[in-house]
């Protein structure tokens, strides 16, 4: 179920709680209902005075979120944007979001380097000194996430080298040979076939240089 719903809580992307935003929540949360939105506002009120807010959103049961893909529409002209659900039957592959940490970020080292790098004798006397003040720290900031933060896994699949996909079609053949054929020669040469796969991956985690992450 989607629409306008009237009601403001942070949980939602909302600016703020207000009461209907609250009962709506405790009422979802109690019901074991989840909440879809697409984060940003969707209502831009014609007073200057009023700010942006989130009040359209989807609430669902028993469907897995990863099934459902929600995205806006500015085609049309209204104060509310409108929001589309798209419920597939198989799971959406949605690209993550760009990050500048992750949870293996070295905060210590974040905090050093900030540290060390920060300068306070900087002037902002004038609109472009702030403006350089703000772009160093912003530069300083995205620096240090990016050394404080390792590489993560990009969730490809590894460039194995051709030798082990070699041993690994042998040992299939071997263990066929030795299941279907009743020869002494074919067992011999089933089981020289299975030996050695678990010596050859091991020897090729030790020198895992050859592993290629996309």
């Amino acid at each position: 179920m989607g629409g306008d719903w009237n009601a403001k809580h942070v949980n939602w992307g909302s600016r703020i709680a207000t009461p209907k935003g609250r009962t709506l929540y405790h009422s979802t949360t109690n019901c074991n209902c989840r909440y879809l939105t697409t984060g940003s506002p969707t209502h831009s009120p014609s007073d200057p005075n009023r700010l942006p807010d989130l009040f359209d959103f989807f609430v669902l049961k028993g469907i897995a979120t990863t099934h459902i893909q929600i995205e806006s529409n500015g085609d049309l002209s209204s104060d509310h944007t409108p929001i589309i659900a798209t419920l597939s039957t198989h799971i959406l592959h949605k690209p993550r979001p760009p990050t500048l940490v992750s949870p293996l970020t070295n905060w210590n080292d974040f905090r050093y380097h900030i540290i060390a790098q920060t300068r306070c004798n900087v002037l902002l006397q004038s609109p472009d000194e702030v403006d350089d003040a703000f772009d160093t720290l912003t530069n300083l900031i995205q620096e240090a996430a990016y050394l404080s933060t390792p590489p993560t896994y990009s969730g490809k699949n590894p460039t194995y080298p051709a030798p082990l996909y070699t041993r690994c079609g042998n040992k299939e053949t071997g263990l066929l040979l030795l299941l279907i054929s009743i020869h002494v020669d074919d067992k011999e040469e089933g089981r020289a076939l299975t030996r050695g796969l678990p010596s050859t991956i091991t020897q090729r985690f030790m020198h895992a240089h050859w592993l290629v992450w996309p």
